[in-house]
């Protein structure tokens, strides 16, 4: 017998409809309808051949559209075969990588093409798990497609069992999103993101009446129960579709359908009633009881790659030109791309936005370096990342050489301008009046401007507020004062070991024709002065590390005030230091 061919027909709702066999188009503007009859196609998927499984799933939705079938569901990376666990498991990756790579596809890609042909010529909505190419980035994906052969949705898996980013191109989602059907409101999270109770409650809060589970790792009891439990907490159905098991589980948290087999549990069936009864225990949540102790206990919020006590961040060395808008095109560009690799807050170059060119300066206006702010803030909203961004900047009609934070919802949390001014500054900016913190997630933070970092106390004295990462904006001399690059490395070390803190350093890189911008050499600086990266002095780079910020203790910093002497002069310059507590 065919090994997808173990048929289980299990039909619990009678369903009084007609059933179309052609590939005309369809009108899928009507109403929901009350009932759907669903078949969840577990099979094999045999691994690196696409060609195998589109025969697999062509032949099974054949036979399930002629039962009558409307909605057919295959499991977790049923397209290609699940094959993550291939390329962890293997001591020979970077032969497998490229492999992976090709095998992956876009929705528009030649097999999901296929699959959506097939969708259309049988008149049915096909569930399809597959490794979704987007660029240079993998995502674990499953894609509904509709009746007529349409993509109305795309989920990328957003928990993983191993470690997230790893390999480095194959990234998590960062949605959870019910959409609606032809069936009524549907929402699908793929294997691992069962075992998180939020990622149902989110669909289901959403509106999903159906959550689709295609999966590929391990079940058992435990499982079992598990999703007999999301079932009922969400008042939704829920199908688990797995190569080797399918199960069906009512509103309730009856299960309907167990089917289990070794060599695949072929196609199972349910009759379901939509859009199902109406919502009961989610509609009486108290979130003002339990919301903000949620909140207290989130590691970091959405940090993507970060535990807590850890984040990825990024030395953006980028040349400026002279025309505001295509700088901040590049900033935004530099966001998009520091995003798709995980890191939470990308720095820049001081005066970025316009380039640290004192003739050019006093030609912009103040509402041009506004609305070089709210362009950078929505690629911050649109990627959700953080940026520390040199720019000139007005506050009560004064210009300043100010540094920006902008958040990963596209707010300005924080402002500091430079305080101690050299001579390119001096045709336009007034020296800044203050000194703070401010936090990154469960990270506090502060900022240098190029020469402040010469003068100590303005860094020690944040420290000693709570920094334990400090992000250093600069733009200094070229290559024709050769005779500074080393003290200039070698200042940015000490900083970082007498406050024992990290920093990262965005400079501007060398220009030669014309000969413009700083020496480069952008670095990230462990808390114990180790050089973790360090960028050319020509070219432009982008730095990126994993920081360990909880081993940073600030406790040299700190030790200023254990001593007598200066204390209460450490003490009076501590009172000018805001905080955002």
């Amino acid at each position: 017998m065919n090994h997808y061919m173990g048929k289980f027909t299990i039909a619990f709702i009678i369903i009084a409809a007609a059933y179309p066999a052609t590939g005309e188009h369809r009108d899928t503007s009507k109403p929901a309808a009350d009932n759907v009859r669903i078949a969840s196609l577990s099979y094999i998927p045999v691994k690196w051949d696409k060609t195998a499984n589109l025969k697999i799933i062509a032949a099974m939705a054949r036979e399930a559209a002629a039962a009558g079938a409307q909605v057919l569901i295959t499991p977790e990376g049923g397209l290609e075969g699940y094959l993550i666990d291939e390329l962890l498991g293997s001591d020979a990756r970077d032969q497998w990588a490229p492999k992976i790579r090709e095998i992956a596809e876009p929705p528009d890609g030649p097999s999901v093409m296929r699959v959506r042909a097939l969708a259309r010529e049988l008149g049915v909505d096909i569930v399809l798990g597959f490794l979704e190419r987007n660029g240079d980035i993998l995502h674990n994906s499953c894609a509904w497609i509709d009746n007529n052969g349409q993509v109305l949705h795309v989920h990328r898996k957003t928990h993983e069992a191993q470690p997230l980013f790893e390999p480095e191109y194959y990234h998590p989602g960062h949605e959870l999103r019910a959409f609606d059907t032809r069936f009524g409101r549907m929402g699908m999270l793929i294997c691992f993101e069962r075992q998180f109770p939020e990622v149902a409650l989110a669909l289901a809060l959403d509106g999903a009446r159906m959550l689709i589970n295609p999966s590929y790792g391990s079940r058992g009891e435990w499982n079992t129960v598990m999703l007999r439990t999301r079932a009922r907490d969400n008042e939704a159905y829920l199908v688990f579709t797995h190569p080797k098991q399918t199960l069906v589980i009512s509103q309730d948290g009856t299960v309907m359908a167990d089917v289990d087999n070794e060599d695949g549990a072929g196609i199972v069936y349910a009759d379901l009633a939509l859009p199902g009864k109406p919502l009961d225990r989610l509609l009486k949540r108290r979130t003002e009881a339990y919301a903000e102790k949620i909140l207290e206990y989130l590691p970091g919020g959405n940090q993507r790659l970060s535990a807590p006590g850890k984040m990825r961040v990024a030395a953006v060395q980028m040349h400026s030109g002279h025309n505001i808008n295509e700088n901040v095109d590049a900033v935004c560009g530099h966001l998009a791309d520091c995003a798709r690799k995980g890191v939470r807050v990308a720095v820049f170059p001081e005066c970025v936005v316009t380039g640290y060119f004192r003739d050019d300066i006093p030609g912009y206006t103040e509402q041009d370096f506004l609305r070089a702010e709210k362009t950078i803030a929505a690629a911050c909203r649109d990627h959700n990342i953080y940026a520390v961004v040199g720019t000139p900047y007005y506050e009560d009609s004064q210009c300043y050489n100010m540094a920006l934070v902008i958040n990963h919802k596209g707010q300005t949390i924080f402002r500091q301008g430079k305080i101690q001014l050299v001579g390119g500054d001096m045709p336009w900016a007034r020296p800044g009046n203050r000194l703070g913190t401010f936090r990154i997630d469960d990270h506090v933070c502060s900022i240098l401007i190029c020469h402040d970092s010469r003068y100590p106390e303005l860094m020690r004295l944040p420290v000693i507020k709570g920094a334990r990462l400090v992000f250093y904006l600069s733009s200094e001399s070229g290559i024709v004062s050769e005779e500074k690059i080393a003290p200039y490395r070698a200042q940015v070390v000490a900083r970082a070991v007498e406050n024992n803190v990290f920093i990262v350093q965005a400079n501007t890189p060398q220009r030669i024709d014309p000969l413009e911008g700083s020496h480069g050499q952008s670095r990230i600086v462990g808390n114990r002065g180790e050089l973790i990266q360090e960028a050319p002095i020509f070219s432009e780079a982008v730095l990126i590390a994993d920081l360990d910020v909880g081993r940073a203790k600030g406790s040299t910093a700190l030790n200023s005030l254990r001593a007598d002497f200066l204390k209460a002069w450490w003490e009076e310059g501590l009172k000018r230091i805001a905080t955002p507590d």
